[in-house]
């Protein structure tokens, strides 16, 4: 037992600062490395996606064309039909309805609020009570309602 205790005496001991600092200096060089890589080679990618996109597709305004609704001219993309866009008088518009006209017809949009299933009993009674409020409207100002065509918006509302 006592010769390996004058074994181990004998080796002498490697002082472990200069390995630790070789360990670091290894480290740091290869994540500078690493970073410079990596900043490289995504520059280089972002210059040529940017290259391609502008080659590609010369930039151009699209094109469109003048529609108009509720008393407003406004711009429509080419690709929509023309004939798709109806122009509607404004009659109303507040928080619960609006009630537009087009030809003699009119258009009732409700906006009763439903944020989950169980609601349903609140949102047809708004609906009901946003009906109720919108055909009074148009009975105070001179339209009857028995005799004009009313669409409504959600269809459900014709229902009631």
């Amino acid at each position: 037992m006592n010769k390996v205790k004058d074994v181990y005496r004998r080796i002498p001991r490697i002082p472990k600062l200069p390995y630790l600092l070789i360990v670091l200096v290894i480290v740091a060089l290869s994540g500078i490395f690493g970073y410079r890589h990596f900043h490289i080679a995504h520059v280089v990618i972002a210059k040529n996606n940017l290259n391609s996109k502008h080659q590609s597709s010369p930039s151009q305004p699209p094109q469109t064309h003048p529609a108009q609704s509720n008393g407003q001219t406004f711009p429509v993309p080419d690709n929509v039909p023309a004939g798709s866009i109806k122009n509607y008088t404004l009659i109303t518009e507040n928080e619960n309805y609006m009630i537009q006209e087009l030809d003699g017809a009119y258009k009732i949009t409700l906006y009763p609020i439903i944020n989950n299933p169980s609601e349903s009993a609140s949102y047809q009674q708004e609906l009901h009570d946003y009906k109720q409020a919108a055909l009074q409207y148009m009975t105070q100002h001179g339209i009857n309602v028995k005799k004009v065509s009313i669409t409504y918006d959600p269809p459900e509302a014709a229902q009631d």
